[in-house]
């Protein structure tokens, strides 16, 4: 009986243990991705804002851009 209760004791610690890390993970991985959208908005806002004088190579940027904000999405 003892033992049983001691595995099933161990087993809520290592669970609570897991989650944690999980959240902390997780907490992690979203400011990453924040910071990744607000620099890709940034590039795309370099652009628009006539920092690229070429109107070919300014669009040919921005749809880079968005495929890559697209692709960070998936």
């Amino acid at each position: 009986m003892a033992q049983l209760l001691f595995c099933a004791v161990s087993r809520l610690i290592i669970n609570i243990l897991f989650l944690k890390q999980v959240s902390i993970v997780n907490r992690t991985l979203g400011t990453a991705r924040k910071e990744k959208y607000e620099t890709e908005h940034s590039i795309i806002n370099w652009i628009n804002f006539g920092n690229v004088s070429n109107k070919h190579m300014k669009r040919h940027l921005k749809n880079k851009a968005l495929a890559v904000q697209n692709y960070s999405k998936i």
